[in-house]
């Protein structure tokens, strides 16, 4: 068997994922499921939201869960290998700067009730793409992570617009110059319950992995 310190495409779509932020004003405690889907197959994640620290799993192939915790205090993100029983840690990036190029950004009439949040709908476009978002104010403020990968400085400037703005979306489309969809992003369920503090430990066992002239970024190579 083929074994893999390293899955790319995985930690490519967990660092695409919603990042709440720990200055938030209000903050959320529970667990949030997300359908993302980005080329290819949709890909089912989980976020457990507890205070500053935040855990995102992934599900792969067989019985094996990717998961990654993010720590806003410390702001680092380790990344666990449950295969190799192994963890790596990276810094969060800095993106106070909000993002990269200028978003056109108009606020709908248009509210909807999703799973039991107000949400707004709003209309951003960037060079040749158009998003929807429908999004709310009641579960924190929203994080641009998409600059954890390489090749998606663009998606970053209205993902930052969001962040700006005090907005978690609950569903998003986004769609290049012809109309076809090239991302989309809905949240199928959210659960306000308490967090248990383990799943923002590490695995009894768990060795640390170093990798030799990454740059701080594992992702894109």
């Amino acid at each position: 068997m083929k074994n893999r310190i390293l899955n790319p495409s995985v930690f490519s779509l967990m660092a695409t994922v919603l990042v709440l932020s720990a200055q938030a004003g209000e903050m959320f405690e529970g667990t949030i499921h997300y359908a993302l889907k980005s080329g290819g197959e949709p890909v089912n994640m989980v976020h457990y939201v507890k205070g500053n620290q935040m855990r995102i799993e992934v599900p792969l192939q067989g019985s094996t869960t990717a998961a990654s915790i993010v720590d806003f205090d410390t702001r680092e993100i380790t990344v666990l290998m449950p295969d190799q029983h192994m963890y790596m840690v990276m810094p969060m990036p800095d993106t106070t700067d909000g993002g990269r190029g200028t978003v056109d950004f108009r606020t709908s009439n248009e509210v909807q009730t999703i799973l039991g949040y107000s949400c707004t709908k709003y209309l951003m476009s960037y060079g040749e793409r158009t998003v929807e978002v429908w999004a709310t104010k009641g579960l924190g403020r929203y994080l641009a992570s998409s600059n954890l990968t390489q090749g998606r400085e663009n998606r970053s400037a209205w993902e930052s617009r969001l962040a700006d703005e005090g907005l978690f979306p609950l569903r998003v489309i986004e769609t290049d110059k012809s109309g076809d969809e090239v991302f989309a992003l809905e949240v199928t369920k959210v659960e306000e319950n308490p967090v248990d503090d383990l799943l923002f430990t590490l695995p009894e066992g768990y060795r640390r992995f170093e990798m030799p002239s990454m740059g701080g970024l594992p992702f894109g190579q």
